[in-house]
């Protein structure tokens, strides 16, 4: 009755000069005890139907329903829609508040997102890396190294503003860290030769190599030949590819860490004896 005649008299607050509307208020609150009404009915049917069959109906959109949840980041499609990593990240960690088993880790995911995340895993399996902000520092970096390295912004993934500094374009370097510095810290890291040959993605499922019928889930990413990045959405070429003793022996080397992280399902790139 009060809502209906709210809204026939068009009710306006006489509190403050400008008179906000009422009616709109007034309408909501018998609207919402009918709603509320129409969840109990639900939760009695599903009652019902659970004494009858021993079995609770799906809530199909209720996330406390759901038994285990698979989270995982898509470099090549998160670059597009750059809130939805975020998203998945924050949706996947009130999931687990709710008792849901979330692979990967939600929180672990979200620090991998940082190429900084590496720095965690044993010195033996990654290159020699330098983060910073400073141009002497990187200037000292490429001097140690013959100037032969590479430069990439810390964050951001998918082969993204990434840069080889050889003797032949050296004098570019200042336009290079320029370009990245424009994004915040830069890594600079020794290259490994082996990048000529391209990188392995070796699939590894709670932190041992995924192998099925003896064949390990793993490919070889090969750069064109006027690029020095290998990912397949920059224009490199998936091919088979063996994997060895040296492989399987850094996969065994950062398992500890995937395990401690909850990482379940990762993709590693490796080049030579190093994850990149």
């Amino acid at each position: 009755y009060f809502a209906k005649h709210s809204w026939s008299i068009n009710e306006h607050s006489s509190i403050t000069a400008d008179g906000p509307p009422l009616y709109y208020f007034k309408f909501m609150m018998p609207l919402a005890g009918v709603l509320v009404m129409l969840q109990a009915l639900a939760e009695i049917v599903r009652c019902v139907v659970c004494i009858k069959t021993g079995v609770w109906p799906d809530r199909l959109k209720d996330v406390t329903e759901i038994d285990v949840l698979m989270l995982r980041n898509d470099p090549s499609i998160d670059v597009q829609t750059p809130w939805a990593m975020e998203a998945g990240i924050l949706f996947g960690r009130e999931a687990v508040k709710r008792g849901v088993i979330v692979l990967n880790d939600p929180d672990s995911l979200g620090r991998a997102i940082n190429k900084l995340y590496f720095q965690g895993f044993p010195v033996e399996a990654r290159a020699e890396t330098l983060i910073t902000k400073h141009d002497s520092d990187i200037k000292a970096f490429a001097k140690a190294h013959g100037d032969n390295i590479i430069l990439k912004p810390l964050q951001g993934s998918g082969g993204s503003g990434v840069f080889k500094l050889d003797p032949k374009n050296s004098s570019n370097l200042n336009q290079i860290i320029e370009a990245i510095g424009r994004d915040g810290y830069i890594i600079a890291q020794a290259y490994v030769p082996a990048a000529k040959k391209g990188d392995i993605r070796l699939f590894l499922m709670n932190g041992r190599p995924l192998e099925m019928d003896g064949k390990y889930a793993a490919l070889r990413r090969v750069a064109a030949k006027d690029d020095i990045r290998s990912n397949i959405h920059a224009g490199g070429t998936a091919e088979a590819v063996e994997i060895g003793e040296v492989e399987l022996k850094v996969a065994e080397t950062i398992r500890p860490k995937l395990l401690a992280d909850g990482m379940f399902l990762v993709g590693i790139d490796i080049v030579g004896d190093k994850i990149l």
